[in-house]
């Protein structure tokens, strides 16, 4: 979308739009399957669900529903047509950010012994090509201890027999409110694939009101939210 004097339309340049979503697909370094879900998790492309049998993708389109169903859970986005953009944001003369997003796709190992696995969808944002935000930006980092403090922590344990548990929190990054003041207004183009498939309508962009897997400051926003 773009923001003119006579109100607001929709970009028409799509050969910009495709080469997004193409550097996108082929060079998001961002999040990855194996950084979703483990080294031992199986991915596959869209291009690959869109071309299987009706009963095979109802499989992969019931995981994407899911997916769509915890982002709303979680209260991740507002979706807004381009005209409440123009009320909502670019009337006031408020900046917003557009991040394209993508749908990872990963067979889940299941671990029966018996080479099970569960269809997985993640939306995700293509942080690589995210405009004002680099990857090794301090202001991006999540915070963790270092290897002294584990080291030390842990021969204490030992020495006074502490009991020593861990936990993982599902969905972490989901739980990370953002500041529109602090953070910018973002707006998400859905993954395509989304649209295609009629899940998502056309023309609406996610106005992000938590952070979504792959955006540059996903990490530091989900380290305040658990400290």
């Amino acid at each position: 979308w773009v923001n003119t004097h006579e109100g607001v339309r929709q970009e028409e340049n799509d050969e910009t739009v495709e080469m997004c979503m193409t550097e996108c697909k082929e060079v998001d370094d961002s999040v990855s399957a194996e950084q979703l879900e483990g080294a031992s998790a199986d991915s596959i492309s869209s291009g690959e669900v869109e071309r299987m049998r009706a009963e095979k993708k109802q499989v992969w389109i019931d995981a994407m529903k899911e997916q769509l169903r915890s982002l709303q859970r979680h209260h991740v986005y507002d979706e807004l047509t381009p005209t409440k953009v123009q009320a909502r944001f670019w009337s006031q003369g408020i900046r917003t950010k557009r991040v394209l997003a993508k749908l990872v796709l990963v067979k889940k190992p299941t671990h029966d012994n018996k080479g099970g696995w569960k269809p997985k969808a993640q939306a995700v944002c293509c942080g690589n090509i995210e405009q004002g935000s680099g990857g090794k930006h301090l202001q991006n980092r999540a915070e963790v201890p270092s290897i002294l403090e584990m080291k030390t922590m842990l021969t204490l344990a030992c020495q006074k027999k502490w009991s020593i548990g861990a936990l993982d929190v599902k969905t972490a990054f989901l739980h990370a409110e953002l500041d529109d003041k602090k953070d910018g207004v973002i707006l998400v183009q859905p993954p395509a694939i989304l649209i295609r498939l009629g899940l998502v309508k056309g023309g609406v962009q996610w106005k992000l009101k938590r952070a979504l897997y792959g955006l540059r400051c996903a990490p530091n926003k989900w380290s305040q939210t658990r400290d």
